[in-house]
């Protein structure tokens, strides 16, 4: 019977340690992963195209695709799972930048020619991380 016992005692010990031991684990088990920069458009603003005669000519210019204004998130970092003992820690932030445009109509003299999408500022909106993975302290 005791036999039996110590059996089941290591079979618990063998597969139930390692859980018990990760439990009182403070390593988050994070790593950096690399995210690519993004631009997202905002809604295209008024800039169509004019279509006039001259001499009995019908003369049409091409709309343009404006932009309102546009994100821009440059590459970034981000926390993601590890099977590791490691951890991130910020090296760093880097901001997101919000572009604005108008729509700019050229002319030759009095005649439109052409439209053209004209960036009229940049603000910062935000911020992203730059990460690295670490490893986590030693256990006691």
């Amino acid at each position: 019977m005791s036999l039996h016992v110590s059996r089941s005692l290591l079979l618990a010990a063998t597969f139930l340690g390692p859980v018990a031991a990760q439990q009182g684990d403070d390593c988050p088990r994070e790593m950096a992963v690399a995210q690519p920069a993004s631009v997202t458009n905002g809604p295209p603003g008024p800039c169509t195209g004019i279509e006039y005669q001259i001499a009995g000519v019908t003369v049409t210019t091409k709309a343009v695709a404006c932009p309102t204004f546009a994100v821009f998130i440059p590459p970034h970092d981000q926390a993601g799972p590890s099977k590791n003992r490691t951890m991130v820690e910020e090296t760093g932030q880097v901001p997101i930048t919000m572009i604005t445009f108008r729509c700019e109509r050229s002319y030759f003299v009095f005649i439109p020619l052409g439209l053209e999408c004209v960036v009229t500022g940049t603000q910062n909106a935000g911020t992203v991380r730059q990460l690295k993975t670490v490893p986590c302290a030693p256990q006691a």
